[in-house]
């Protein structure tokens, strides 16, 4: 899979289904060390006509540390055919592995400083 931005104008999805039921990745860090994890618990929405996704994530998240110490993170979803992958990344920590990346099966790409996901 290669990365490819998608404006907001041609996002034909629910985000709320992709959220909640489909899993969303959040994946935050530089190339020296990064982590993905699956997320369903966030929103999107417009504040102060500035369009925005947020993420909850539970303190002891290890993704969470990365977010905290980047300016960015990112949030992907991915077609059905990637379910496997999002198992991986939703029931092993990267504090656990030495490459939760290649547990999954994906490959992060570095655009600008900020990660994305491919596979």
């Amino acid at each position: 899979m290669e990365f490819k931005e998608v404006s907001l104008d041609e996002v034909t999805f629910n985000p709320f289904e992709r959220i909640g039921t489909q899993w969303m990745l959040v994946a935050a860090g530089d190339e020296k060390k990064s982590n993905l994890m699956t997320a369903s618990w966030g929103g999107a929405g417009v504040i102060w006509n500035k369009n925005v996704i947020t993420v909850y994530l539970r303190p002891q998240r290890y993704t969470k540390a990365f977010i905290d110490d980047n300016e960015t993170f990112t949030v992907s979803f991915v077609s059905e055919k990637y379910r496997e992958a999002l198992g991986i990344c939703g029931s092993i920590s990267g504090r656990d592995v030495d490459d939760k990346w290649k547990e999954a099966g994906l490959t992060p790409c570095y655009i600008d400083g900020t990660i994305r996901v491919s596979s």
